[in-house]
């Protein structure tokens, strides 16, 4: 991560340093039945992409 940035509601977002993607933290007081306590969520892709992080960034990568 090469920056990091809080907001006045407690939201943390990072830039990634070699994917240039925008993340956010997600974090919760208590861990839930299905969900983690702590989540780093890929703002600049959406849907199937961000499940599989190493196929989109490949794809781009030979696109170039």
């Amino acid at each position: 991560m090469v920056d990091v940035a809080g907001t006045n509601d407690g939201r943390i977002f990072m830039a990634g340093s070699q994917d240039g993607h925008m993340y956010e933290l997600h974090y919760q007081e208590k861990e839930g039945w299905f969900g983690k306590r702590v989540q780093l969520i890929n703002h600049s892709v959406g849907g199937v992409q961000s499940f599989f992080p190493r196929l989109s960034s490949a794809r781009a990568e030979g696109l170039l």
